[in-house]
């Protein structure tokens, strides 16, 4: 399954290509939802903060990956949602009132062909995967070195090839046994256990709201139970980039320890 947004085009450029938009909207598989989200206002291409709850709420609802007509500070986009979905600026002309439906269609259809083999390749599909783990705490070996943006892959196949052999090297390194499962050891001897008792829910999962990371659901409460291999206190950095020394500590995939 995959959820989509269109954003970024003022309001009245995209009334110009509603009729079209909806049209095709129905024609994907069953297994794609596209929604739009034109931006507030009416004719100039700007990012306002507005839009960006507009797209948020969304992304919530889980339509986090996301075409991007290239606007006025689209980089707030790219930045709001770095890592937990996909920022994908279309490839089109610059001014929204010199575009045409066939050619929003192509860019469209050319967005939603590589969204799918990155889901294919790259998207988590459950709590044990290397891009849970959360880029603050988590310090990996040099060989596979920010692997995290490696992942995060636009519009090149090659990249993608990139990803898979990053993420092979991610396994391949720090999957370590522990007692009856399987941990992540990072190169400092900190071991990251995915939790089996999802205790500490942030207040936004008891209000019910669901949390993305790479496009995975992250189940409400899901974090990892991080100690040393030779059970001694280290230096663990939270998502503020603030250095903690704990015995035992619970991190989040955004590095929010609780």
């Amino acid at each position: 399954m995959m959820n989509a947004q269109f954003a970024g085009l003022p309001l009245n450029a995209y009334r110009k290509l509603q009729r079209d938009f909806d049209s095709w909207s129905e024609t994907l598989v069953p297994s794609i939802s596209f929604r739009a989200c034109p931006l507030l206002s009416e004719h100039t291409p700007y990012i306002l903060p507005g839009d960006i709850k507009n797209i948020e709420n969304n992304a919530r609802e889980g339509f986090v990956h996301i075409a991007l007509f290239r606007c006025r500070d689209w980089e707030q986009v790219k930045d709001r949602f770095r890592f937990d979905c996909r920022v994908t600026l279309l490839e089109l002309p610059g001014h929204p009132y010199g575009i045409s439906w066939p050619m929003v269609e192509d860019a469209l259809a050319k967005f939603l062909d590589f969204e799918n083999r990155w889901c294919e390749t790259v998207r988590p599909r459950d709590t044990n995967h290397p891009l849970l783990l959360p880029p603050p705490s988590f310090k990996p070996a040099r060989e596979v070195g920010n692997y995290w943006k490696d992942c995060d892959v636009y519009q090149r196949n090659e990249g993608l090839t990139k990803a898979n052999n990053s993420l092979q090297a991610v396994q391949s390194l720090h999957r370590k046994p522990s007692g009856s499962g399987a941990c992540w050891r990072d190169v400092d001897g900190r071991r990251f256990h995915p939790a089996q008792h999802r205790h500490a829910l942030t207040p936004a999962e008891r209000a019910g709201v669901e949390r993305f990371r790479f496009c995975f659901r992250v189940p409400g409460g899901f974090h990892f139970d991080v100690d040393h291999h030779r059970n001694q206190a280290f230096l663990l950095h939270d998502i503020a980039g603030n250095a903690h020394k704990v015995l035992r500590a619970n991190v989040d995939p955004w590095g929010s320890i609780r």
